[in-house]
């Protein structure tokens, strides 16, 4: 059972697993995610080539 928090637009903030840690999700100005971070600070970085892949 996963518990998530949206964004006005309809995007997850947040979301916390069923073990109660944390992953914040941040997202660039086009709605695509380029990032997690988690309670315990293991960050993921994502990117995007020009077809969005």
């Amino acid at each position: 059972m996963y518990d998530s928090i949206y964004q006005q637009i309809g995007i997850t903030s947040y979301q916390y697993d069923q073990n109660g840690q944390m992953v914040s999700f941040t997202y660039d100005c086009h709605n695509r995610l380029i990032g997690t971070e988690t309670d315990s600070g293991e960050v993921t970085k994502y990117l995007y080539d020009a077809e969005n892949n």
